[in-house]
């Protein structure tokens, strides 16, 4: 990041045209999204040493939950890929754990669980092969503080934000500050709370540190905060299991956690 004046830029780099000129037009369906700048020669993108550069304008607006109710639309019809792209981290990360096995005694003592509860959720999609809906632009993570940067948008079916949201109340700690009951409420014409059970039960929470950790972005303690907090955030999702059967019946087979 550099300032200029008033003005706040970031340069981000993509590692292939596509993924850089796929953020760039992303950008420009949000009117809150940070914005792309020409270079010199009239371009958004700027090639160097097999890179691709982007220069950003930082816009600066607070996020509301109303984005959430109210996402962007970009395509009319995507299919849902959810399970295969679960399925594909499950196998990388037996692969990948099978190479680091007792080299990490906290990873050995909890990763099981956390691939038990992946393949659980897997298979709680299988109701949903072949499954269509609209395509919204939503984030790989969610991060509050970053919420209009367009490096993270991606094109997926509104309930991954709305139930990333729900993680993100739970494991920042403002789930307290906040009216479960209510945005369940709000929701109910709007959301498949079937998907979104299975996307609060998804564990991206272990997995996303899990890869940090393997990328040296974090140490390993960093996983005590996840699997210390497991049995309080099962009773979260409980709750939340609870609210939303007030106005919508969760199917029998994701009904799963008491």
């Amino acid at each position: 990041m550099f300032i200029v004046g008033a003005n706040h830029y970031y340069i981000y780099y993509f590692d292939s045209l596509k993924k850089a000129i796929d953020c760039i037009n992303l950008s420009f369906f949000s009117p809150f999204s940070f914005r792309p700048i020409y270079n010199k020669f009239h371009r958004y993108v700027t090639e160097h040493d097999s890179l691709f550069f982007v220069l950003f304008l930082v816009k600066k607006y607070e996020f509301n939950i109303f984005h959430l109710f109210h996402p962007i639309l970009v395509l009319n019809n995507i299919h849902l890929d959810w399970q295969k792209n679960w399925q594909k981290k499950s196998d990388y990360i037996v692969s990948f754990y099978a190479s680091i096995k007792g080299q990490y005694s906290l990873i050995d003592e909890s990763i099981n669980y956390y691939l038990g509860l992946l393949d659980f959720c897997v298979y709680l999609l299988n109701d949903y092969r072949g499954y269509n809906d609209y395509g919204f632009i939503q984030h790989t993570r969610f991060v509050l503080d970053d919420y209009f940067n367009p490096t993270s948008f991606k094109i997926d079916i509104k309930e991954r934000d709305f139930a990333n949201y729900l993680k993100y109340l739970f494991f920042s700690g403002s789930y307290n500050d906040v009216d479960i009951s209510k945005i369940i409420f709000l929701g109910k014409d709007i959301f498949n709370f079937d998907l979104l059970f299975i996307r609060l039960l998804f564990p991206d929470y272990y997995f996303d540190v899990f890869d940090d950790i393997l990328l040296k972005k974090k140490k390993i303690s960093a996983l005590c905060a996840i699997i210390s907090r497991q049995d309080a955030y099962l009773k979260y999702i409980k709750k939340i299991r609870d609210e939303i059967e007030k106005v919508y019946p969760i199917k029998k087979d994701i009904n799963l956690i008491s």
